[in-house]
Parts: C-alpha cells; sequence; structure tokens
C-alpha cells in the first residue's frame, strides 16, 4: 500500500505558507492610519472671554465729560476729545475753560486737537487760563482770572486741564476764598482727582484736618 501522507503534509505546510506570505503582503500593502492627534481629540481646556469682557475691550472708551465731577454749574474733567467737544453744546456747556499750558495745547503729542477753533465752530466760548510748570504756578492771579471766568457765563462751564487734578485744585481754592466754604470741606473734594488725602496722610495713615489759621 503506497503512503501519500508525507507528499500531503508538504502540501498543507506549502499551502499554509502561501496563506501567510499573502496576508503579509496584505498587510504591507494596507495604508497606515495616521496617528490621533492628543490635541485633535482633546477639548481645549482655554477659558472662554465671558460676553461682558468681550464687549468692554471692544467698547469705546468713556466721555471725559461722563466722567466729569459736578460742582453747580461747573463740570470739573479732563481734556476733551474731538468727540466730547461734540457733546458739549447738546449738554448745556457754553463756556470751556482750560488751564492747560500754550506749550502743552501746541505739542500735538500732548493733545492732538485744536481746542480753541473746535470750539468757536461750536459755538461755544472759549477761556484759557495757564497753570502748570515754573512758568505758570499756582497763583493769586490765576484764581482770580478764574472767577471772572465764572461770571455771565451762557449755560453750564466745562473746566478742564490734563486730568482735572490742577482743574479741581483751582475750583477748590475759589470755593473758599469767593464762597467762603471750609478748607478742609473744599479739600476733601479733591479726592476724585487724587488730590485728598493729603500725601502725608497716605504715608503716615494718620487724618488730618485742614483749618484757616486765625488772623495773628
Amino acid at each position: 500500500m503506497t503512503d501519500t501522507s508525507v507528499p500531503n503534509v508538504r502540501r498543507a505546510r506549502a499551502g499554509l505558507l502561501c496563506v501567510t506570505l499573502a496576508i503579509a503582503v496584505c498587510q504591507a500593502a494596507a495604508p497606515v492610519a495616521a496617528p490621533t492627534s492628543a490635541a485633535a481629540t482633546v477639548p481645549s481646556l482655554a477659558p472662554t472671554p465671558a460676553p461682558e469682557a468681550t464687549a468692554a475691550a471692544t467698547a469705546p472708551p468713556r466721555s471725559a465729560l461722563d466722567r466729569a465731577a459736578r460742582h453747580g454749574n461747573v463740570l470739573i474733567g479732563a481734556q476733551p476729545s474731538v468727540a466730547d467737544i461734540g457733546l458739549l453744546k447738546p449738554r448745556g456747556i457754553g463756556r470751556v475753560i482750560n488751564l492747560r499750558t500754550p506749550e502743552e495745547m501746541n505739542d500735538p503729542a500732548l493733545v492732538a486737537l485744536d481746542e480753541a477753533a473746535l470750539l468757536a465752530a461750536a459755538g461755544i466760548e472759549y477761556v484759557q487760563i495757564p497753570i502748570g510748570g515754573n512758568a505758570y504756578p499756582f497763583r493769586p492771579e490765576a484764581l482770580d482770572a478764574y472767577a471772572r471766568a465764572l461770571e455771565g457765563a451762557p449755560g453750564e462751564i466745562y473746566l478742564h486741564c490734563a486730568t482735572g487734578n490742577r482743574a479741581s485744585t483751582l475750583h477748590a481754592a475759589w470755593e473758599v476764598k469767593y464762597r467762603g466754604k471750609d478748607p478742609d470741606t473744599a479739600m476733601r473734594e479733591l479726592q476724585p482727582f487724587g488730590n485728598w488725602p493729603l500725601p502725608i496722610e497716605r504715608l503716615t495713615g494718620i487724618e488730618l484736618k485742614v483749618e484757616r489759621r486765625a488772623d495773628p
């Protein structure tokens, strides 16, 4: 009887080898999927800006008129912009008193507008009383000029310097000299512009009181 088991085994092994080779060839030919990026699958942990914060970042700056401090018919504030000047007449302001020096007003890096010309075109009266630096110190003549500028104003008055610091100090002095206001009360009204508390109070933490010295 002829033994055919050996050839059959050999054929089976050959067939198995062909199948193995075919699988290997298919695996080599198949495209390899690109590794998934962690950044593409993991959600971003960066916080989303709140709508209020986005709106605040894109909102236009507040008008100097909206930030001004009112004292009767006088509004005390910072340098008005071109847009602010356009708002003066509608808000009933008929006169502007400017305490900035000629050097400031003529420096485009500090003031990028012709305030006098813009106010004239808007039909608003303009008074300049320079205060600042060694050439234009705080002086009695400036206070007297301010007192005259307050008289007969056609409507309300906008008093300004660069930030409102000098303007608020001048008005407080007018309140003391021409209205008889208590100096301590007048000085405390300067707080919105950083002139109160006094530097010595901030340094020591001791609250002081400003009083008029009695005549000898």
